[in-house]
């Protein structure tokens, strides 16, 4: 077969380069087939969700104008970082992709970088920013940033982790660098040291329940109290086999049998049957005149 020869002999080329695509591709592909699970792609028939999703862009389209101007084009000799707003225009992606799941990230990503790139040139460090935000919104789906505050910052940092470990592996070694070389690693994301601490900050602002009232009609989000419902509802038909097993009788407290209680409960008995003189007592004469 053709197809496979050619793949073989691309492996055989380079395998680094091999490996860390495919893993790249596996990664993608696990992240869009999660969020297509819960029909994340849904929230586009949503106005609400849909204006939400298109003011993000905006905002992010917004900080990459502003990143580009040169009030915020400066070094800081004391620091090692070239620019101190690099990737900060990326954050209200990230936001949408925590609020939304991996194809809504996909779509925003790349209607970003369709407006951003010049020429339409799209090139290697384009794709690795696709993939992490695709990967952001598979992680968002647990832990949720709808129940928990720190799940934004952890989803991040290790969806930064993984998709560098392999799609930017991948670059540094198609550009002839050493990824062996921890130095090789280190120039490049220490641009980005200081926009992943203010992403991650800013994450930690924003809790549960302004996500839930931001993004309510997110596809992503966790059924609310669902553990505690199962739990009640299992207590409760617990409680109903018991019920139905055991009498009535059987839930009175014991109480210890006394001569006092026996001459109470004696005395209860003989007030509460019908007295001889209280009972009438027909003869057969009457029984049979009562029925004509």
């Amino acid at each position: 077969m053709p197809l496979f020869d050619d793949i073989q002999a691309f492996i055989l080329a380079d395998f680094i380069l091999a490996i860390t695509i495919a893993l790249s591709v596996s990664l993608a592909i696990i992240s869009l087939f999660s969020g297509w699970r819960r029909k994340d792609f849904m929230v586009f028939a949503k106005p609400r969700a849909f204006t939400t999703i298109g003011l993000g862009i905006l905002f992010s389209l917004a900080l990459r104008i502003l990143e580009r101007t040169t009030l915020v084009n400066f070094n800081l000799d004391f620091l090692p970082v070239n620019n101190i707003f690099l990737g900060v225009s990326h954050l209200p992606l990230i936001i949408l992709a925590l609020a939304y799941g991996p194809s809504v990230a996909l779509f925003a990503t790349a209607l970003f970088i369709a407006v951003t790139t010049q020429n339409y040139n799209f090139n290697w460090l384009d794709a690795v920013l696709m993939l992490e935000l695709v990967v952001l919104g598979w992680w968002a789906i647990v832990p949720s940033s709808f129940q928990k505050r720190w799940a934004g910052p952890i989803n991040l940092i290790i969806t930064y982790i993984l998709v560098w470990g392999t799609a930017g592996t991948a670059y540094f070694h198609s550009q002839g660098l050493d990824i062996r070389d921890w130095r090789v690693h280190f120039n490049y994301h220490q641009n980005y040291i200081v926009s992943l601490l203010i992403s991650i900050l800013f994450l930690l602002l924003i809790g549960p329940k302004l996500f839930s009232k931001l993004f309510p009609d997110s596809r992503i989000i966790p059924p609310e109290g669902l553990e505690n419902s199962n739990s009640h509802t299992n207590s409760l038909a617990l409680a109903s086999k018991n019920n139905a097993s055991n009498p009535v009788h059987s839930h009175i407290p014991f109480s210890k049998t006394t001569v006092t209680s026996l001459k109470r409960s004696n005395s209860r008995v003989r007030s509460m049957s019908p007295s001889p003189n209280r009972v009438a007592m027909r003869s057969f004469k009457d029984i049979k005149e009562s029925d004509r």
